[in-house]
């Protein structure tokens, strides 16, 4: 916009056409064009007018120099030896970077410090510092062309890390026993052991595998015997093993080349297999035996079933199914693939010890069938199949959801066992 509303502007050529520089405007305009309330003439205001007009490809503006060819180098910007020249020859004049704003400068290249108050010099030194950084990091680098690695602000620089082994033994036989663990620091970051990611799949469908999140904080099945790469530093560990070993934790320290063994024993403070009980976990999606035997293990389980189904058009777990306990089941326990039977109002059943799988796995609309999918048939008739293959155990899922046919399965003796706590 030019004329009477723009008494300062000057209309050049460009190669897309014509341009407007308002030279009082952008002297007295706080905004990202001049980069400080301390006039056009700041240097951190000029170095954002000249990246404007790199990105622009335009000729520059009055009363600016002209650009300097700019040469690439491993794909790295470098400064010409004209402009370097230039550089050094007004090094004297040019204010240092702590101190870029404030004031405006004289005729004779020196500052006039009551030309701004404190606020227009604090905001000033904000906006100079990321740009000042990132000069820095420019001009910054090492052999090769190669740019040095610098922490962020606030951050801890970590040296070499550390082999730390970690030896989980029962404290009645001193045997090696499998358990989960969580490592920190002492600002609470999760380290990870080897083999095992800081950061894992927690979503719908997506098999957590070796891993799992309990109250936001995420913990690594091991097999009695681990690694940890650590950086020197005090750190703390805890221990679990299901109900029936007291929970462990301690604190200990990394000492940079000095051999770092921790060997924690977990005590047993029940037994219920003596009066005949077990434990299981009945209700196990997405993961395969492999990873399910470190779940068994690590939280001193005598059989876990994981339940094959169907979700709209994604099958999960058939593949693994075999009428059998699975082969990578370790001695006196049981890893068992099963099923879930599902409609989204009548009914879920879980079908334990099934020779064959009962199909269909689930039917009728989204999420446990297709659109337009049929209604039949009952929760029951499946119950009858399982039931029919000699050792079928019939279970309701995630008591009382979906609960459209499930008082009738109870009077009918449809059902074995009720499943209370899914979600816990």
């Amino acid at each position: 916009k030019h004329g009477a509303d723009d008494p300062g502007g000057e209309m050049v050529a460009t190669h897309g056409g014509l341009r407007a520089h308002a030279r009082e405007r952008d002297r007295a305009r706080p905004s990202w064009r001049g980069g400080c309330r301390c006039g056009w003439r700041c240097w951190m205001g000029e170095r954002h007018r000249e990246r404007r007009r790199r990105r622009n490809r335009s000729p520059p503006g009055p009363g600016f120099p002209a650009r300097e060819p700019v040469q690439r180098t491993r794909g790295l910007r470098s400064l010409s030896r004209a402009r370097r020249r230039r550089r050094s020859a007004d090094a004297g004049d040019r204010p240092p970077a702590r101190a870029l704003c404030g004031g405006r400068r004289s005729g004779e290249g020196r500052r006039d410090p009551g030309g701004r108050d404190a606020d227009d010099r604090r905001r000033c030194r904000d906006l100079a510092r990321p740009f000042a950084g990132r000069m820095a990091d420019r001009a910054d680098r090492g052999a090769g062309g190669a740019p040095r690695v610098r922490p962020a602000r606030g951050a801890r620089a970590f040296g070499p890390r550390d082999a730390v082994g970690v030896r989980v033994v029962d404290a009645g036989d001193g045997l090696p026993i499998a358990t989960r663990i969580h490592v920190e620091d002492e600002r609470g970051r999760y380290w990870a052991p080897e083999g095992h990611s800081r950061e894992i799949a927690t979503g719908w469908r997506e098999s957590v595998g070796k891993d799992v999140r309990v109250a936001g904080r995420t913990w690594a099945y091991i097999p009695g015997e681990t690694g940890l790469r650590l950086p020197a530093g005090r750190y703390s560990i805890e221990l679990m093993r299901g109900f029936e070993y007291a929970p462990v934790r301690r604190s200990f320290e990394v000492r940079a080349g000095e051999p770092n063994v921790l060997r924690i024993a977990l005590a047993r403070w029940s037994e219920v297999r003596k009066q005949g009980w077990y434990s299981g976990d009945t209700h196990v999606h997405f993961v395969d035996p492999e990873a399910a035997r470190l779940e068994l293990e690590g939280e001193d389980l005598d059989v876990i079933n994981i339940l094959a189904s169907k979700w709209g058009l994604l099958i999960t777990n058939v593949e693994h199914f075999t009428g059998a306990p699975a082969g990578s089941s370790p001695p006196g326990r049981a890893i068992y693939v099963g099923e879930e039977t599902r409609h989204g109002w009548l009914g879920h059943s879980i079908l334990l010890g099934i020779r064959q799988l009962v199909h269909p796995l689930t039917w009728g609309g989204p999420s446990e069938g297709v659109p337009g999918g049929f209604d039949h048939p009952p929760m029951a008739t499946q119950a009858d199949a399982a039931h029919a293959q000699g050792r079928g155990l019939v279970a309701a899922a995630h008591f009382p959801w979906p609960k459209g046919e499930l008082a009738v399965d109870i009077a009918l003796g449809k059902l074995d066992a009720v499943d209370v706590l899914t979600w816990g």
